[in-house]
């Protein structure tokens, strides 16, 4: 028995080494950071296991000078679709690379219609900025987020807080123009890109002015300048200067952008370094962690009682780091079923309103999930009177009644026992320990999974979850309902009102029968 208490010791401090070592910092360089609906910002908490920015806990004075790299390039397109330039590449890897082929492309179509040449001169100027970071010694914690930690409320810290903070932000912006020319003669369109592209060549250095004196080749050529930025910061002085013309226009175009890229706070976001907070010197001061004996759950009487078994403070650190990112999922569920049943709530009723008007009633709603100008097909569409019988009173019934049970049988229970087997916020017991695990069931935290109950109508002991038997619908009530619409069988509710609510009639008429 002491060999294996031993073993135990050894296994206990190789995952505390383990945790602590995955706690350095890490970069997030995808899509869970790139949604433009996010706003990352130093010093703000967040959650490497839900993907979510929340509450600022970090506040600092000072931070390190960042590092740009920039690039200037061009792309020519002749006109029988050819392109030459060295630039290609960069092009292809640009945000503007999509707007840039799509245009070229529309253009070169209406021409080969109108008997008319087209040239194309593509221009790029981007910037990457990395390397600006929060100051750490010049970095402490919010005050409201030390309370917490003070008054030992470390459930709280972390449900606001998530399991790290950004420490550090890559950004990108970019400026994309194109030149097009139009002539009813090829030799003149030729002519008149070529006398352009010097002067563009000329403005890599961002130093330099154009010179527009040339006339123009024919009578019948046109130029016409079109351009998108990406990542800038529009103060009221650049609001118009996008908007180009002729070659001042441009010139003054990129001038301001290349002065708005040079600004730390603005840009498309691209990375992040996020650093746990098991690393960081204010949180560690703040919570001191220490040897520490365990505290554990007796059923019997349902008490919490300190044992005479010590946790290092190796290990005191190692669980409440892993308990963090368990309890930023727990909040992270219980957030996005509050937030699916008031949508549904609202939904609802909306529905209801509409469905009092007959001719609205054949009606197709906007998916909100699909991309702007995606084809759609009718049989993939939804009307309102097929909305109403999935989104009806009595699922908004059953779903309160399911987020009652979440809230009653795992979250509270789970976070509570959660912090009352810690000290002063330091932890010590893993949420997946056979005292805790009763309560904190993994399983429960998986999306659509509702808790299982009894014959009684109560949650089953021990806890279990399980994913309804039906996903659509999801009660007896309802399913295999034959006026369900095919397109909706096999979403689950929360996915249903993702897409649908709040309900827009679409603009698009359904066919007549």
């Amino acid at each position: 028995l002491k060999d294996v208490g031993h073993l135990v010791d050894i296994c206990r401090w190789v995952l505390s080494s383990a945790v602590l070592t995955c706690a350095s910092p890490s970069v997030v360089a995808d899509h869970r950071i790139r949604n433009p609906n996010l706003t990352p910002k130093l010093g703000r908490g967040y959650s490497e296991s839900t993907s979510e920015v929340v509450s600022t806990c970090l506040e600092f004075t000072a931070k390190s000078e960042a590092t740009y790299n920039y690039d200037y390039s061009m792309l020519e397109t002749t006109s029988n679709g050819s392109t030459t330039g060295s630039a290609s590449g960069h092009f292809e890897g640009s945000a503007g690379w999509g707007f840039a082929k799509v245009h070229i492309g529309a253009k070169m179509k209406e021409a080969s219609e109108k008997n008319e040449y087209k040239h194309f001169i593509t221009t790029r100027m981007a910037s990457e900025r990395y390397y600006s970071s929060v100051e750490d010694q010049t970095a402490f914690l919010t005050k409201d987020a030390s309370d917490l930690i003070k008054r030992g409320d470390i459930v709280g810290f972390f449900q606001s807080c998530g399991s790290g903070y950004i420490r550090s932000i890559r950004r990108t912006a970019e400026v994309v123009a194109v030149f097009e020319f139009t002539s009813d003669s090829e030799h003149s369109v030729a002519e008149l890109a070529a006398s352009v592209n010097l002067k563009l060549w000329g403005y890599g250095s961002v130093k330099g002015a154009f010179d527009h004196t040339s006339s123009r080749t024919s009578e019948s050529s046109s130029t016409t300048i079109t351009i998108k930025a990406f990542g800038l910061g529009l103060s009221e002085d650049g609001a118009s200067t996008l908007v180009a013309r002729n070659l001042e226009d441009y010139d003054a175009a990129i001038k301001f952008a290349f002065k708005s890229m040079q600004n730390d706070e603005v840009g498309m976001i691209r990375g992040i370094e996020v650093v746990n907070w098991a690393n960081n010197l204010q949180f560690q001061t703040a919570i001191n962690f220490d040897r520490l004996p365990r505290i554990n759950y007796n059923a019997s009487d349902r008490t919490f009682a300190a044992s005479n078994t010590l946790v290092e403070a190796i290990e005191v650190k190692a669980i409440t780091m892993i308990n963090a990112e368990f309890l930023t999922l727990l909040e992270s569920r219980y957030r996005a079923g509050m937030k699916n049943l008031m949508k549904l709530n609202a939904c609802v009723g909306e529905l209801v309103l509409m469905n009092f008007r007959q001719e609205w009633q054949q009606r197709f709603l906007v998916d909100h999930t699909r991309m702007d100008f995606s084809p759609g097909r009718d049989e993939d569409r939804v009307t309102v009177s097929q909305l109403i019988e999935v989104l009806s009173k009595d699922m908004l019934k059953l779903k309160f009644q399911e987020m009652t049970h979440f809230v009653q049988s795992f979250y509270a229970p789970c976070a509570t026992h959660l912090q009352r087997t810690s000290n002063a916020g330091r932890m010590t017991q893993y949420w997946f320990s056979e005292s805790l695990a009763p309560f904190c069931p993994a399983e429960c935290l998986q999306p659509a999974t509702v808790v299982k109950l009894g014959d009684d109508g109560n949650a089953v002991d021990p806890l279990e979850c399980e994913f309804p038997k039906d996903l659509l619908t999801a009660s007896p009530m309802t399913a295999m309902k034959e006026t369900v619409p095919e397109v909706l069988k096999g979403f689950s509710v929360e996915t249903i009102v993702d897409k649908y609510c709040m309900p827009e009639l679409s603009p698009e008429m359904p066919p007549q029968p």
